[in-house]
Parts: structure tokens; C-alpha cells; sequence
């Protein structure tokens, strides 16, 4: 009687145990494909230990424990945070989900992690670029952060992935339990207005739905953008020494120019079903309509050989688009062989207008239909073997077809038809929990049949990864990857048109793909900071170029020239007080631009910190947040500058209502000092020069913005969870 039982799978990790009755006799519910090993231990008696390389029976029948010393037992130790050689991954505890109404608030628990009360985004060691996963679906992000914490088991966070991911900062999948059964809707709105520009803001709404039973989990995702944006911008333009433009007046977010209308509903719709057991098989499709309008007008002072008169000009640029999706998913383990593999199909329409208008010329109109149809195959496998090692291979094709004709005439502008295959593998060594290797490499082939030619490139894509973990605080990590991106449909397309009088827009046909090669090192100190270190050497980065023809009009186009950026950084989060939590990213860089051809050799240099006090008051659940926003940078770009600020305070607040189902968030945007005079771009060349200052509405204008959501649903887990971070420690020293 009250014998501790434990039970193991093929792994020797701790599935699940219990005590025996008054009788000695046990049971418990387990699959019994996986239980491999049971350990039986009790005072005064030594340990029993039985054990079956594929699995043990159901009935063990009568265990006999023989007396002997017992103080040297079986210690079963837990840890929450598991890491490799690219990704943390976190087991989710009751503690962890307390006080969190989504999947982005438990994220906010993890290091590292920073939470946007108002958007719900998150950020990761100060990258912006995070990619959300369900269960290895990327489905809408939106979705995926109001996902029910309950529903989640554990959560990965990966650093600079490989594979489909490839080029993106952090990968988050986050893996729901597989007996949880309920349901979850949380209707939300969020919403921002902004005072001193006529009252430009923009607003959110959309309502997830997840009803998960037995073996299936249906999902759908309606979503409804508007954003009224409203911004100010002057403009000082010289063509040759006879023509000069000047924009009346200053930049004044009480006077807009540059006003956009952005119209997007959208729906996703899913199933998800567990064919057996390590076993999923997902449906997804996508639907999303777009309707944008953008409009920039000046009122303007022109010298025009020596004659100096008003006028005035304006641009506008409308577009529609059709988008639909179809995707079939597919995870899986067979034996020891992870598997993940997908198709998709992609179609996608834009009818867009454009028309530039200007004092003293007939009006420039330009309008064209595009169509696209897209094919994508995924397939990856992560194959263990001989205990250390690991081999990952995954293998992509793409198909993608492109029109482009004209709206008035119905003429063919510009056709692509591309295929792309992409075959990449890994090999990974790890002798110890505490340090691991890994070496890759990539082929990647695109053919482009284009208006222009047939077009074909291959590309080697190495990579490689390094982990050590000299002590339980401290990791540090170095990441190598490349990654190859091709130029858009829009850089590559022959169509011209006018942007203003003097100047005319021409597609490149013969933009290279750029291949970029990214080195990523970390030391983080858990609890503390993490120190960061990121080197980029892009080859054939598409850039911006300016001309002038035969006809002395300019030519805008892209050219590919070669950049590198080093940055350097530190985030990091500390408690102050009870309560009060301090959170700090600061971040430099600088980069180079060259192409040899064109004459190109600029220099750039950039600054960010971001500072942020977090209060929390737990018996009036409120929680408030002052954060202070700096940025200050000068990009390199050929033939011009680009130069960005932003020197902002925000104030939050936060409370929730009904039972705290309903979180309102109160958010106010004050700018600190006036940042448009350092936010400008300007070009200059031999014969034409511009520069044009800007503000930018989310971060220049006083604003107030508001979130709100009501959270409805019920569920559980059908069974306890299964801790795989428990070890065995039968082959560690004894502890008392």
C-alpha cells in the first residue's frame, strides 16, 4: 500500500504515475503504445524497475519489491524552459495562465517578450518580425493571439528558422493540448483617433470562433480594417535650372495632403482533425477583399523660366483586390520522424487606377488589371538518429503565373510565368543537453519566362547554428543563415507611368534576386537582458535609381546594389518593486550601399530606445504603462537621403470588466517635440532634385486609443496533462 508507481515511454521520458491502493493494486490511463518502462519504489525496499523496448503489456501482473536501502530513489526533477540549438521551448503552467485572457498576455510572461497592450503585437528581443503557429499552422495573427490559454501546452520560440520561415526574425508555435474540449468567441474592437488632423484614426473588428471536440477543431475568423490615415508633407523640387516647384506652407497635421482610405474585410475559416494519435491533418481557407484609396495634393509656388505663378497638383492611386486561399496541412510523427508538409493555392486580382494631375497639363491616367495564380508545396522531415544526432530536410515548390494588362485597351502589359524549387538539409549534433551544432545548405533555382526573355538563377543558400549553455542562467546562441528573396511583381513589370510632370515609373525586368546572408549572435542572461549582435550582407538588394532619357524626362526605376548592416543591442526587463516591472531596448546600427557600376558607395547609421514602466495594482486590477519612444535614423540611400524620427511618450491603462472577460484599454499618444523636421527624403542627381518632409500620423498627432472585447466559452481538458519535462533521473547522481 502506497507504493509510488512511475511510467516512461520509448524516450525514458515520465508519462504519468499514481500510488497503489490498500491492496497494492494500481491503475491508470495511458496509451499503451507508450508506456516502454514502470519504476515501482517504497521505503525499506529497493527499487523495481521493468522495462520493454517497444512496450510494456497492459496488465504487469504481480510485482514483488525486495528490502534493501531505498534513500538513493528515483528523483524525478521538473523544468519549465527546455533549449536547443535555435528554440526555447516553455512548458505552460497554471501559474503562467493566471491573469491572462489570450495567448499574446501569457507570451508577455516569457523573457524576452515584449506585449503592445493596445494591438496585442508582440515583439521578441526587440524584433518586430514574429511569425505566430498553431500546432505548425500559421493561421491569422489576429486569431492566433486571442487563442484561449487554457487551449495551450506548450509554447516554441524559434530564432532565425530555416525552411519555410527562412528570412523571418522569431518563429512562435504555440501547441495546444490534444484533449481539450470547448468552445471560445471573443468579439473585439479596437479603435483610434487622432484630434489634430481632422480626425484621421482607423478601427478594428473582428471575432474568432473555436469549437474543439473530441478529434476536431473548427475555427472561423471574420475581420473588418478601416484606417482613415491623414498625414502632412511638403515638398521643394528643382528640375534642371528652368522649373522649380515649392509647396505652400509648413507641415501641419491640422492640415493634411496626404489622406488614405483603407477598406479590408476578410474571413478564415478552418477544421483541424487528429487522424490518430501524433497525427493532424488541417483545412484552411481565406478570403480578403480590399478596397484602398490614396490621394496627395499641393498647393504650389512654380518658377518656370523665370516666371514665377501658383499652381497646384495632386496624385491619386486606387486600387481593388480578390484574394483567395486554400491549404491543406499536414503534422505528423512516424516513429521518431517528424513530419510537416502542406499545399496551397493562392488567387489573387488588383484593378488599380492611377492619375496624376497637374496646373498647366492635361490630366495623366493609367490604369491596369493584374491576376495572379500561385501554387506552393512544402514538405519538411526531422529525422533523429544514433541518439546525438539529428537530420532536418525540407524541400519547396512554387508555381506562379502573373498578367498584367491594361484597362482601357485590354493589351498585355507584362506576363511571368515562374517556377521556383528550393531543396535544403541540416545536420545537428548534440552530445549534451547544454551544447549543440548544426551545419546546412540550401539549392535554390527560379526560372522566370517573362515578357522581357526567359530569365534563370541558382543560388547556394549555407547555414549553420551554435548553442551553449555554460551555466542554468546563461545561453548564448550564433545563427547563420541565407536567404534568397525575388523582386516584386510590380519592380519587374514593363508598365509606365507618369508620377508627376516631369517624371515617369518603369518596371526592371532584369532585377537579379537578392540573397542575403545573416549572422545572428546572442548571450542572455534568464530574467535579465540579452545581449544581441546582427550582421547583415545583402547581395542585389533591389534600390531605388533616378535617370534622365532622351526627352529630359527622369526615369524612376530599381537597380540592385550590394548593403551590409551591423547592429548592436540589449533588451532586457527588471523588477523595480512589487508590481512595478522596468523594461528597456536600445539598438544601433550602421550600413553601407555600394554597387561599383553605378558609382554607389553611401553610408547610414540608426538609433532606438524604447523604455517602459509597467504598474500593476492586483486588488483594483488596474495596470498602467509609461512608455517612452526614440528613434532617430539615416538610412543609406543612393542618390538621396532618407532620414526617420520619432520621439514620442505614451500612456496606457487597463481594466477589466464582468468577471474580467471584458479588458478595456485606454491608450494616449503625446509627441514630445516636433520630429518633422528630421523625417524627410530627398533625391539629387545631375539635372533634378526633391526632398519632401513628412509627418506620420500613429506617432506625430495627440491620439486616444481605445480596446475593447468580451470573452465567451467554456472547456477543459478531458484528462491531465502529460509533463515530457519531466526527467527520469535514474541515471543521475542520488538525492535525499
Amino acid at each position: 500500500m502506497g507504493a509510488t508507481v512511475q511510467l516512461f515511454n520509448k524516450q525514458n521520458v515520465f508519462v504519468c504515475g499514481a500510488l497503489t491502493n490498500a491492496d497494492g493494486s494500481f491503475s491508470v490511463q495511458a496509451t499503451k503504445d507508450s508506456i516502454a518502462k514502470v519504476a515501482v519504489s517504497y521505503i525499506g525496499y529497493a527499487r523495481y524497475m521493468k522495462q520493454d523496448e517497444k512496450r510494456l503489456q497492459e496488465d504487469l501482473g504481480t510485482i514483488m519489491l525486495q528490502a534493501g536501502q531505498t534513500l538513493a530513489d528515483v528523483v524525478v526533477t521538473g523544468h519549465q524552459k527546455k533549449q536547443n540549438i535555435d528554440t526555447d521551448q516553455y512548458l505552460v503552467t497554471e501559474a503562467m495562465r493566471k491573469g491572462t485572457q489570450n495567448a499574446s498576455q501569457l507570451l508577455a510572461k516569457l523573457p524576452g517578450v515584449r506585449r503592445d497592450w493596445v494591438t496585442d503585437e508582440i515583439q521578441i528581443n526587440g524584433e518586430k518580425d514574429v511569425v505566430l503557429l498553431v500546432n505548425d499552422v500559421e493561421k491569422p495573427q489576429d486569431y492566433i493571439r486571442e487563442v484561449n490559454p487554457k487551449r495551450i501546452a506548450y509554447v516554441d520560440i524559434t530564432y532565425r528558422p530555416t525552411g519555410k520561415y527562412a528570412g523571418h526574425a522569431v518563429l512562435v508555435n504555440l501547441r495546444l493540448k490534444d484533449d481539450y474540449v470547448g468552445w471560445d468567441f471573443t468579439p473585439l474592437t479596437r479603435d483610434a483617433f487622432f484630434f489634430n488632423n481632422k480626425n484621421g484614426g482607423f478601427l478594428t473588428f473582428f471575432a474568432p470562433f473555436t469549437y474543439s471536440l473530441n478529434k476536431w477543431n473548427f475555427y472561423v475568423s471574420p475581420n473588418y480594417r478601416v484606417n482613415h490615415g491623414k498625414n502632412a508633407s511638403s515638398l521643394e523640387t528643382e528640375y534642371t535650372d528652368k522649373y522649380k516647384k515649392k509647396s505652400l506652407g509648413k507641415v501641419d497635421l491640422a492640415h493634411p495632403n496626404d489622406i488614405s482610405y483603407f477598406y479590408d474585410p476578410s474571413i478564415t475559416v478552418g477544421v483541424d482533425y487528429r487522424i490518430a494519435k501524433d497525427h493532424t491533418l488541417s483545412l484552411q481557407m481565406e478570403g480578403e477583399w480590399t478596397d484602398v484609396k490614396n490621394r496627395t495634393s499641393y498647393d504650389l509656388e512654380t518658377t518656370d523660366s523665370g516666371l514665377t505663378s501658383k499652381a497646384s497638383q495632386a496624385s491619386y492611386d486606387n486600387y481593388k483586390t480578390n484574394e483567395y486561399t486554400v491549404g491543406l496541412f499536414y503534422s505528423g510523427q512516424i516513429k521518431n520522424i517528424n513530419i510537416n508538409s502542406d499545399i496551397s493555392y493562392n488567387n489573387y486580382a488588383i484593378n488599380e487606377n492611377r492619375l496624376y494631375s497637374e496646373t498647366g497639363m492635361n490630366d495623366n491616367v493609367n490604369s491596369t488589371h493584374g491576376k495572379k495564380d500561385f501554387i506552393r508545396y512544402y514538405f519538411n522531415a526531422a529525422i533523429p538518429f544514433a541518439k546525438k544526432w539529428n537530420f532536418n530536410i525540407d524541400y519547396s515548390l512554387m508555381w506562379r503565373k502573373y498578367i498584367n494588362t491594361n484597362l482601357a485597351t485590354n493589351e498585355e502589359i507584362y506576363t511571368s510565368i515562374n517556377n521556383r524549387n528550393r531543396v535544403g538539409g541540416m545536420l545537428s549534433y548534440q552530445p549534451t543537453d547544454n551544447f549543440s551544432i548544426r551545419l546546412g545548405l540550401g539549392w535554390n533555382n527560379v526560372i522566370d519566362r517573362n515578357t522581357s526573355g526567359r530569365v534563370s538563377h541558382t543560388t547556394w543558400e549555407p547555414g549553420g547554428s551554435l548553442f551553449w549553455k555554460p551555466f542554468n542562467i546563461l545561453a548564448c546562441r550564433v545563427n547563420y543563415t541565407c536567404d534568397t528573396s525575388y523582386p516584386s511583381l510590380d519592380q519587374l513589370s514593363t508598365n509606365q507611368y507618369n508620377v508627376d510632370r516631369w517624371i515617369i515609373h518603369m518596371g526592371n525586368p532584369f532585377l537579379k534576386q537578392t540573397v542575403e546572408h545573416q549572422v545572428y549572435s546572442t548571450v542572455s542572461i534568464d530574467k535579465w537582458f540579452t545581449l544581441y549582435q546582427k550582421t547583415y550582407i545583402n547581395q542585389n538588394e533591389i534600390n531605388s535609381i533616378y535617370s534622365k532619357n532622351a526627352n529630359g524626362m527622369i526615369v524612376e526605376s530599381n537597380f540592385n546594389a550590394d548593403k551590409s548592416q551591423f547592429c548592436y543591442g540589449i533588451t532586457g526587463q527588471y523588477q523595480l518593486l512589487k508590481g512595478l516591472m522596468f523594461n528597456e531596448d536600445i539598438c544601433y546600427f550602421t550600413e553601407k550601399l555600394r554597387n561599383e557600376t553605378y558609382a554607389c558607395d553611401e553610408n547610414g547609421h540608426g538609433f532606438t530606445m524604447r523604455s517602459e514602466l509597467n504598474y500593476m495594482l492586483q486588488r483594483q486590477k488596474l495596470s498602467f504603462r509609461l512608455m517612452h519612444i526614440y528613434v532617430n535614423d539615416n538610412k543609406a540611400v543612393f542618390q538621396g537621403e532618407h532620414v526617420w524620427g520619432l520621439n514620442t511618450m505614451m500612456f496606457t491603462v487597463v481594466h477589466p470588466f464582468f468577471k474580467n472577460n471584458m479588458p478595456v484599454a485606454l491608450n494616449i499618444v503625446v509627441p514630445i517635440d516636433n520630429m518633422n523636421d528630421k523625417r524627410h527624403d530627398g533625391i539629387s542627381i545631375d539635372g533634378y532634385s526633391t526632398k519632401t518632409y513628412y509627418t506620420d500620423q500613429n506617432n506625430s498627432g495627440f491620439g486616444v486609443m481605445l480596446v475593447a472585447k468580451y470573452k465567451f466559452g467554456g472547456g477543459k481538458s478531458t484528462r491531465k496533462s502529460d509533463n515530457s519535462f519531466n526527467n527520469d533521473a535514474e541515471k543521475k547522481a542520488p538525492s535525499i
